[in-house]
């Protein structure tokens, strides 16, 4: 089986730390808890990132080898901009998404997909607000970023 495919090493630690972990997945509780599950499979992560993902993608990702295909193909300039904001997006989806798994391996919080919704878009508005005014590649990187969730 693939490392990647395997229940997260989190788990491992917390299970010899004799942390109660059932090995399923904290965020759906359909599935085994794993790496590929959780960014792939998991119905919780797609509501995060499935909606954002058909309005970039004519095939939106399917697993991680056809990520890793898209993050390295090269790339034309009109195409940098979106490139850039999937990137950011995918990567905050991400982080947001861990940090709810472990909230809810840790603690008796659990938030719904609409408040990491929220998360997520607040965070992105933020960081493409901070590239400097003058540069007309932050203002075409919000404006990508808007139309692509305007119909979400």
């Amino acid at each position: 089986m693939d490392g990647f495919a395997e229940k997260t090493a989190n788990q491992g630690s917390l299970e010899a730390l004799e942390v109660n972990v059932s090995g399923t997945c904290v965020l759906c509780n359909l599935e085994i808890d794993a790496h590929y599950h959780l960014f792939f499979e998991c119905s919780f992560s797609r509501l995060i990132c499935e909606p954002f993902a058909a309005e970039v993608w004519i095939f939106p990702p399917a697993d991680l080898h056809y990520v890793a295909a898209w993050i390295n193909q090269p790339r034309v300039n009109a195409d940098a901009h979106a490139t850039s904001v999937i990137k950011l997006y995918f990567q905050s989806a991400i982080y947001l998404l861990w940090k709810e798994r472990n909230a809810r391996v840790f603690t008796p919080v659990s938030s719904p997909s609409s408040v990491i919704l929220a998360s997520l878009d607040r965070m992105m508005r933020d960081r493409l607000l901070s590239y400097p005014a003058s540069s007309s590649f932050s203002s075409s990187l919000l404006l990508f970023y808007i139309s692509c969730i305007r119909s979400l």
